[in-house]
């Protein structure tokens, strides 16, 4: 069979059964350049070109979406309750985010029972895991700004924002850090750590 001179329709129905007998019949590549009287590189390339040409989609299913022994290596160097670590190695950046986060709120749903207490500081990463929380009406929790105000390129990752998305899904209350996170004065600081609503936080 001359592939070169093969029509779209012609070329995509051969590369299909191609593709059929190499995954699906188990066939050697030897064997399908025999059938088809071309050589086993043309077989190669042709199978290749059937995964490029999405011909063939090829889906992996990894066995487990979290890395214990990491988790484990993490909670006894740094003498931690717990760690939750997601396998992203082989997941586009936004697949991975969406691992993270899922899995950061799925822990959260575990941990946080009513009258808990939560710190939360800032960043996009907060903010994926913070995204994927579920709303728990009977779930009363308090949400603490850990850090002062950071302005950020986007207002969704700043730590007031974050406070106020745990509290809605959790129906809680909030407690915000109300000066910047960062100060040149000493003396600034000083004064700022006594004003009520700060200590109150505090």
């Amino acid at each position: 069979m001359d592939f070169d001179s093969l029509t779209k329709e012609e070329r995509y129905s051969a590369l299909t059964e191609i593709a059929d007998l190499y995954y699906n019949q188990g066939r050697t590549q030897i064997e399908i350049a025999d059938h088809f009287g071309i050589s086993r590189f043309k077989v190669a390339k042709l199978i290749q070109d059937a995964r490029n040409e999405h011909v063939v989609d090829i889906n992996i299913n990894y066995q487990n979406e979290r890395n214990s022994s990491i988790e484990q290596e993490l909670k006894a160097a740094y003498s931690l309750g717990a760690a939750v670590v997601v396998n992203t190695e082989y997941s586009s950046y936004i697949d991975s985010m969406n691992k993270i986060g899922a899995s950061g709120a799925d822990y959260l749903r575990q941990v946080l029972t009513p009258g808990s207490v939560v710190g939360v500081t800032w960043g996009k990463s907060i903010h994926v895991v913070l995204s994927h929380l579920k709303q728990i009406p009977h779930n009363h929790v308090a949400a603490v700004q850990l850090t002062g105000f950071l302005q950020m390129p986007s207002t969704a990752y700043e730590s007031r924002h974050l406070v106020r998305t745990v509290t809605a899904a959790y129906f809680g209350t909030p407690y915000f850090l109300n000066m910047p996170l960062y100060v040149n004065s000493p003396d600034l600081r000083q004064q700022m750590m006594t004003e009520p609503d700060i200590l109150q936080t505090m």
